[in-house]
C-alpha cells in the first residue's frame, strides 16, 4: 500500500511538471509568434518608406519624359499610381502604428500631386498628341477611378488650347492686314519697332479674352 501510495505521488507530480513545461512551452511560442509579427510589421513599414521615396521617383521622371517622347513619360505615372495604391493598401493593414499614420497622410498627399501632374500631361497631350502617351495617361486614370473627370479635363484642355491657337491666328491676320496706321498696327519701322511689337501683343492678350461676337 505504501508503495502504491508513493508511486501515485511521483505520477501526480510528473504530471504537474508535465503541464507546467508544456505552459511554459506554448507561452514561448506564443511571444515567439508576436516577436516574429512585430518584426514582419516593421520590415513592411520599412518597405513603405523606401516605396514612398521610389514613387517621387517616378513622378519626377514622369514629368520630363512626358516633354521627351512617347517611348517613357505616362509609363512612370502608371507605374506611381500602382505603387501608391498598393502602399495605401498595405498601410491601412499597420494603421494602428504612429509611424504609418503619418506614412499615410503623406502618401495621400503624393497621390493628390500625382493627379495634379497627370492633368499637366493631358494638357500637354492635347497641345502635341501622342497615341502612346495618351492611352498610358489613360490608363493611370484608370487606375485612379477618375476615368470621367479626365475626359472632362481633356476636354477643358481642348477647348483651352483651340481658343489660344484661334486667338494667336486672328491676331496675326489683324495684324498683316491693318491698313490704316493706328495703336493696334503692326509695323517694322525702327522708330515703332518696340512701340508697336508691345501694343501687338497688348492686342493680342485683348483678343484672347474677346467672345465670338465681338471679333466678329
Amino acid at each position: 500500500m505504501e508503495k502504491a501510495a508513493e508511486g501515485r505521488n511521483w505520477l501526480g507530480l510528473a504530471r504537474h511538471n508535465l503541464t507546467s513545461a508544456s505552459l511554459g512551452i506554448l507561452a514561448n511560442y506564443k511571444k515567439r509568434l508576436s516577436l516574429v509579427s512585430l518584426l514582419t510589421a516593421l520590415h513592411t513599414i520599412k518597405t513603405l518608406h523606401k516605396s514612398e521615396e521610389k514613387v517621387q521617383e517616378l513622378l519626377q521622371g514622369g514629368v520630363g519624359d512626358v516633354e521627351k517622347g512617347p517611348n517613357d513619360g505616362a509609363n512612370n505615372y502608371v507605374g506611381a499610381i500602382r505603387l501608391l495604391l498598393e502602399c495605401q493598401a498595405a498601410a491601412a493593414s499597420f494603421a494602428h502604428f504612429s509611424c504609418v499614420e503619418a506614412l499615410s497622410v503623406k502618401l495621400q498627399d503624393t497621390l493628390e500631386m500625382a493627379e495634379e501632374q497627370l492633368d499637366v500631361a493631358l494638357a500637354k497631350v492635347c497641345v502635341n498628341f501622342n497615341e502612346e502617351d495618351y492611352s498610358r495617361i489613360q490608363e493611370a486614370w484608370h487606375l485612379l477611378g477618375k476615368t470621367q473627370m479626365a475626359v472632362d479635363q481633356m476636354q477643358m484642355h481642348v477647348s483651352t488650347a483651340v481658343h489660344a491657337n484661334a486667338a494667336m491666328a486672328l491676331s496675326a491676320y489683324i495684324c498683316r492686314n491693318m491698313s490704316n496706321p493706328s495703336p493696334l498696327t503692326c509695323t517694322t519701322s525702327s522708330t515703332g519697332a518696340k512701340t508697336n511689337a508691345a501694343e501687338a501683343d497688348h492686342y493680342h492678350s485683348d483678343i484672347q479674352h474677346m467672345q465670338y461676337k465681338e471679333l466678329c
